[in-house]
Parts: C-alpha cells; sequence; structure tokens
C-alpha cells in the first residue's frame, strides 16, 4: 500500500502522512455509519459488515504500521520520522475504537515505535568531538524534537500502550538514552577534564530546559522536569566539586585563623590563574554563565576575604615596602580584584 524504506521518508513523508490520515478516516467512516443503524442490525451483523467492507483496508494499515515499527529509523531524518510517526500513532489510536480485537498488537507496535525513538538518539552522530563547549550535541537536538511530539500525543500513546503489556513510559526511556548518550560522548571528548566535562553537560542540560520552560510552551510532564532539575543540579555540583571547592580548601587549612600561612595564598593564587588560563574563554550559554559566576564568587569571595584579614593581622610587623614586595611577587589578588577577575569568566 504504501512505502515506508527510511531512504524514501524525506520524499514521500507528506504523501504517506495524507494517505494514511485519508485511509483511517474512510475505515472509521464505514464503522460510525454501521454502528449507526442500531435499529436494522445486531452488533455481530455490523462487525461481520464491516470486516467484509473495510477489513482489507484495515489490514493494510496495520501492516504498514507494523512495517514501521520494525524498520530501523535514520536520526538524519528526524523529522519526517517523527512526521510518520505522529500519523501513525494517530492511525493506531483510531483503530483500537474498530472492532478489531487487536489491541494487543497494536500495542506491540507503538511499544517498539516508543522504542525506535530512543534508536534515533543513539544514531545522532557524536558532533561535539574538538568542539566549543557551548556546542549543543546532536542527541539534543532529537531530543528536544522527540519530546515536542511526546508531548503533542502523550494522551493517545498512553492509551495504546495501556491496552497490552508495555510497561515502557516513553518520557523516561528516551530522556534515559539521551543522558546516556550526552555522557558518553562529553566524557570522550574531555577526557580528563572533568570542569570542562561538567560545562558541556550542563550546556545541552539547560538548551533542554529552555525548550521546555520558553513563552508558550505547554510541556507538563512534571516527572521529567523534575529529573532535568535534578540532573542539572548533579552537574552544577559535580563542576563545584571538581575546580572550585578543592581550591578554596586549599586557603582554609585548620588552624587558618590563628595561622594563615602565605604559602596557603600562594597555592590559591597559583590555582586560581590556572583555572582563569582555561575557563576563561570558555562558551557558556548566557543564562547559565551569569549563574554561574555568581555561585563562584558567593563560594569563593567570602572566605578569600577572611583569610586576607587573618593574613593581614600577621602581617602588621612588617613595613609596608617590605608587605607591597612581597605581594608583587605572589601576584596576590586584592578582594575586589579577585572579584572583578570571576566577572569575566566564560567570555569569548
Amino acid at each position: 500500500m504504501y512505502s515506508l524504506r527510511s531512504e524514501l521518508l524525506v520524499a514521500e513523508s507528506t504523501d504517506i502522512v495524507i494517505k494514511l490520515k485519508v485511509a483511517t478516516a474512510l475505515v472509521c467512516f464505514i464503522w460510525r455509519e454501521l454502528n449507526g443503524q442500531s435499529q436494522q442490525l445486531c452488533q455481530e451483523v455490523k462487525e461481520e459488515c464491516f470486516s467484509l467492507v473495510a477489513g482489507q483496508s484495515v489490514e493494510k494499515l496495520l501492516e504498514v504500521a507494523r512495517s514501521f515499527s520494525e524498520a530501523s529509523w535514520c536520526a538524519c531524518h528526524v523529522k519526517e520520522v517523527l512526521t510518520t510517526v505522529d500519523a501513525l500513532v494517530d492511525v493506531l489510536y483510531n483503530l483500537q475504537g474498530l472492532p478489531l480485537n487487536r489491541s494487543g498488537e497494536i500495542a506491540v507496535m507503538s511499544c517498539k515505535m516508543v522504542a525506535n525513538l530512543s534508536g534515533l538518539l543513539d544514531q545522532a552522530a557524536s558532533g561535539i568531538d574538538n568542539s566549543e563547549e557551548s556546542t549543543i550535541h546532536p542527541a539534543t537536538v532529537v531530543f528536544n524534537q522527540v519530546l515536542e511530539f511526546l508531548d503533542s500525543n502523550t494522551d493517545m500513546v498512553q492509551l495504546i500502550l495501556a491496552t497490552g503489556d508495555c510497561t515502557v513510559d516513553p518520557y523516561s526511556h528516551v530522556f534515559d538514552c539521551w543522558v546516556s548518550k550526552l555522557e558518553e560522548d562529553a566524557k570522550k571528548m574531555c577526557q580528563a577534564e572533568k570542569d570542562r566535562e561538567y560545562i558541556i553537560l550542563l550546556n545541552n542540560a539547560c538548551d533542554v530546559w529552555q525548550m521546555m520552560r520558553h513563552p508558550g510552551a505547554s510541556f507538563w510532564n512534571v516527572e521529567l522536569v523534575s529529573r532535568l532539575i535534578c540532573m542539572i543540579q548533579r552537574y552544577r555540583r559535580g563542576y563545584f566539586e571538581e575546580c572550585w571547592v578543592p581550591l578554596v580548601l586549599s586557603l582554609l587549612k585548620e588552624d587558618y585563623p590563628k595561622n594563615p600561612r602565605s604559602s596557603s595564598l600562594a597555592e590559591f593564587t597559583q590555582g586560581f590563574v590556572s583555572i582563569c588560563q582555561r575557563q576563561m574563554t570558555w562558551k557558556v550559554v548566557p543564562s547559565l554563565k551569569y549563574e554561574l559566576r555568581d555561585e563562584i564568587k558567593n563560594l569563593v569571595v567570602t572566605p578569600y576575604k577572611a583569610f586576607l584579614h587573618a593574613l593581614q593581622g600577621n602581617r602588621r610587623g612588617l613595613s609596608l615596602k617590605r608587605l607591597m614586595s612581597r605581594r608583587r611577587s605572589q601576584n596576590e589578588y586584592t578582594a575586589e580584584q579577585l572579584e572583578n577577575k570571576i566577572g569575566e569568566f566564560f567570555e569569548s
């Protein structure tokens, strides 16, 4: 009836969708007309007439859905694939309302299509190799499109799946696949640069968050939103624990209030300069950039001020000339200079 080979999807997706919808509408119309003859025909006769008149068309529609659910979908044609899946979900949803006794089979097809959505994410090219930190992974682009598809078809998909033994939650399934793909590729790209890895993960997670929350969006899956928030928090925590917490701890030795050491300040300054050299020009999405700067300032500047205050108490016996000479030799920052420097982070 219809060809659904992946290489033809780009050219034929619109034609396929129209044919599927027209055929389904005609089949449903036939049943409504027969079913409306409540006085003249008994239920058994109605169903038999429907089978004779529309049975072949129904079988062909199911054959198309079965063929597509078992096919290999290509991530490079994700828009066309999702357009066709959208039409097939509508087809299967409407066919369930007909006297077919095929609900289990329809649910299996739908379950396979949900599984294939994750296949689109697996196929997405690992396109962030040697890219900038702000580069959005192809899997994230696909994931956003799949989420929009699921959100516009949630009720139909859930009702179809509920009629069979399929226990897959579409949202959780594609979310898990996206996270796995994203984390695997970010790790490969960054090797041992854990702080950079977290920035890449954060940029991609925030891209999905912005898609969910942009004006006019009606994304309602509370569980998925909660999981994404936890994911972003986990990446932020990982970034700070990997990069900034050790730097602050280099200042805060056990006895620092009574015996602040110049060596600790030198260690901090060296570490901070090293971070500046690596991260100053990292590209971060605007909303995240300002939040990270504020968090870094809150974490670093206050203990730095306290340390400088304690250290100045120990230096009161030094002459001004020796004090300034020591500061220059250690490249010390004032608290204000440190805060200003942090305010320049993530600028290309």
